[in-house]
């Protein structure tokens, strides 16, 4: 782990999604951001509450626990932790409001999936300003 990479935000990605989970983990370091995912939410939490990320990108429909749960529980863990809440936002072919929901309960931002990699790395920038550019020389 070179230097920039130690000092790189940390990102934690919570989804059911593998694609896009497999997504976060290519791009957010070729971003300079440092990226670890889970499908659960129970083990996401319990990640938090040891050693807390910059940044959770939540999923809001999980199994387990939903994401206005783990929302409401990361505050508690981790006040200063920066939230960006991720949903489909669309029950049985419906528009819900489920990301302004997530936003009430201390999301720091949200995004309507499908998204474009460009938009959630603005919203992580915008949050967490812009990490230094990773070390070429440390790519696999």
């Amino acid at each position: 782990m070179t230097d920039a990479t130690a000092t790189a935000p940390r990102v934690q990605v919570l989804d059911d999604d593998p694609r896009l989970l497999q997504a976060s983990l290519r791009l957010l370091p070729r971003w300079g951001f440092r990226c670890e995912t889970f499908s659960d939410a129970r083990e996401s939490l319990a990640s938090i509450g040891r050693d807390p990320p910059d940044l959770l990108i939540v999923d809001i429909y999980m199994p387990h626990l939903d994401g206005f749960e783990v929302i409401a529980r990361a505050r508690q863990l981790a006040p200063q932790m920066r939230i960006i809440a991720v949903s489909g936002d669309i029950i049985q072919g419906e528009a819900t409001n489920v990301l302004a929901m997530g936003a009430a309960l201390g999301a720091d931002a949200t995004l309507h999936k499908p998204f474009r990699p460009e938009a959630l790395r603005a919203r992580l920038e915008a949050l967490l300003g812009a990490p230094a550019p990773p070390d070429p020389a440390a790519a696999c």
